[in-house]
């Protein structure tokens, strides 16, 4: 997951800025434009920690939920 997530990120920073209309045509020259303006780092990997943070946690509330309708349904609390 966080090696994935790592490699992957700059593409999604690409996806966004050209989502919101502040970038190039392109993909490749979207990513060289924000290479060349803010850096490897500053640019490319900007709100990566926050995202490793925000997956676990993304991730235990989607197990918690899961069990908790579960066993919601298995005891008859819940119908659908």
């Amino acid at each position: 997951g966080l090696v994935a997530q790592s490699a992957t990120y700059p593409l999604d920073i690409v996806r966004r800025r050209m989502q919101v209309g502040t970038a190039d045509r392109t993909v490749l020259s979207t990513l060289g434009s924000i290479r060349r303006n803010e850096g490897l780092k500053g640019g490319l990997y900007k709100g990566l920690s926050m995202n490793w943070i925000k997956g676990p946690i993304a991730v235990a509330i989607s197990f918690t939920v899961n069990d908790l309708f579960k066993l919601m349904l298995e005891e008859g609390k819940l119908s659908l």
